[in-house]
């Protein structure tokens, strides 16, 4: 998602409850499979955002964000997450260039990123090569002023 200069990381995880069965007994089981499955759902998530704001480091605006499903045994669980991230420009191209490296980096930290992530690690190799063309115009030029001599006569 992207808002202002600032993307989010983002993963969701499915969930689908089983607890349809009309029996006291099997529903029971049921709700206790729905709060287990929330459970890893949960610990699936916060390490996949840990994992964003751990690479990120400065250039996370702010903490991870959290969306919640509630199990049976009325315990909320976070069932998806995202993390903004700051892809304002550097002050350089050089330094947009390190930031856009950082950028990726961060979005593809979690051991599985989600599509989200892929689309800001598209975004950051977008954001490279852009201020990576403006360096080479900067250096082209600089290597053009500096190879003009005067040959002045007398």
């Amino acid at each position: 998602m992207i808002i202002g200069n600032r993307l989010s990381f983002g993963t969701k995880q499915a969930f689908s409850s089983s607890t349809t069965n009309k029996t006291a007994n099997s529903s029971s089981n049921a709700d206790k499979d729905d709060v287990k499955q929330l459970k890893e759902i949960d610990k699936e998530v916060r390490n996949h955002e840990a994992a964003h704001l751990q690479a990120a480091g400065s250039l996370a605006a702010g903490g991870a964000r959290y969306t919640y499903a509630f199990g049976s045994n009325g315990q909320a669980y976070a069932v998806a997450g995202s993390v903004p991230i700051n892809t304002s420009e550097g002050q350089t191209p050089r330094e947009t260039m390190i930031r856009a490296q950082a950028i990726k980096k961060a979005a593809l930290a979690p051991a599985s990123p989600s599509s989200q992530d892929y689309k800001v690690a598209s975004h950051a190799d977008i954001m490279f090569e852009k201020a990576q063309a403006k360096q080479n115009r900067i250096d082209n030029k600089t290597k053009l002023d500096s190879g003009k001599k005067l040959d002045i006569i007398g």
